[in-house]
């Protein structure tokens, strides 16, 4: 199977053009495990990075107790987290050092070994939602996914509220084979006090098991975000829907006055 299904794409989503527009990177990585080599996923990581100029905190997961289930559980400086819903409790789910595979989801940290693993029981019950609380608004958010597979009925979004619902569908790996990708979101000017990952149903005999790992996020970004024009796209259908993206921002930027 391909490891370069995803490439390095950023788009923008918008809101408002006159007042900024949320720009998201996502790249992924078909099939890689954990050692080998994901070259998408840490080019869309980089390209998050300079777009928020230095200014990420992280969180790892590394030195945080191994628990099911996560409730209020403070993963960072002013960050909490809670993981609600229809949870299975197969798959070492919570935070966990338990090894996982390309398709269970595993951690991504160099030289580290706790992730958050989180899979819904099958066919029915409510959403599961991994929530990130900021008790300091936050500008931009990322996060490395591993095992998401699009062959496995859960459907993945990011959820926030920037003076308005968001709601991004995150892509997914193809089929079986799982591996990795980065998915991040950058929102200048606004403020953001909770981030949501939702893992949706109705599911199969089982929802998709998938690892979080390596979360970035940022209180402030530089001004230096890129504008469509600037942003590297690989791939034919990329480049053809930010060319539809782009004039559609065009028409809407002129009629701003």
């Amino acid at each position: 199977m391909s490891r370069t299904f995803l490439s390095l794409i950023a788009v923008f989503l918008i809101a408002n053009p006159c007042f900024g527009a949320i720009v998201i990177f996502s790249g992924g990585d078909a099939g890689a495990a954990s050692g080998d080599s994901h070259p998408n996923s840490d080019a869309s990581l980089n390209s998050f990075l300079a777009a928020v100029g230095g200014n990420a905190g992280a969180i790892t997961f590394e030195g945080i107790a191994a628990t099911n289930p996560v409730t209020n559980v403070s993963v960072a400086t002013g960050v909490s987290l809670t993981v609600t819903g229809n949870l299975s409790s197969g798959g070492a789910p919570g935070i966990s050092t338990a090894a996982g595979t390309k398709e269970t989801g595993y951690n991504t940290t160099i030289g580290g070994s706790t992730i958050l693993r989180f899979r819904p029981t099958g066919f029915s019950g409510p959403d599961v939602v991994a929530m990130f609380t900021f008790t300091t608004p936050i500008e931009a958010f990322g996060m490395f996914l591993t095992g998401a597979e699009a062959g496995v009925p859960g459907p993945l979004s990011l959820e926030f509220n920037d003076g308005a619902a968001q709601i991004l569908s995150i892509p997914e790996l193809p089929a079986q084979g799982g591996g990795v990708q980065f998915y991040g979101f950058v929102d200048s000017g606004k403020s953001i006090t909770t981030v949501t990952i939702r893992e949706a149903g109705p599911y199969g005999v089982t929802g998709d098991l998938i690892g979080v790992d390596d979360v970035r996020f940022a209180e402030t970004v530089s001004s230096s975000v890129p504008e469509p024009g600037s942003i590297v796209l690989f791939g034919s259908l990329a480049v053809a829907g930010m060319r539809s993206l782009q004039k559609r921002r065009q028409v809407r930027r002129d009629s701003c006055g």
